[in-house]
């Protein structure tokens, strides 16, 4: 993959990610300014992480059910618990294998 396109498929899981608690929000809120390509990547994204809203949806895909502690930033304060499927986890960005 390109530079260029893993620079803008890491752009819009960033925009996705930081509107995460604005689920419900119309795409266009939240993309409106940015290029095409990342509105495209946006909504690809919010497809691919909609199973994973139920947690048990998201178990039976790999990733654990209890996490042992919640992360907390010394600045940013409590961001929750991240529930990981490690044999996901590598350089790659795909944004339809969240």
């Amino acid at each position: 993959m390109a530079s260029s396109s893993r620079t803008v498929l890491r752009t819009a899981l960033v925009a996705l990610l930081t509107v995460a608690g604005c689920a419900r929000s119309s795409l266009s809120t939240f993309t409106r300014g940015y290029d095409a390509r990342v509105v495209d990547g946006v909504a690809r994204l919010r497809a691919a992480t909609a199973p994973f809203h139920s947690l048990d949806s998201a178990v039976a895909r790999g990733y654990p059910r209890e996490m042992p502690d919640c992360l907390i930033h010394a600045q940013h304060g409590a961001m929750g618990y991240h529930h990981v499927n490690r044999a996901l986890s590598d350089a790659k960005v795909e944004i339809e294998h969240p």
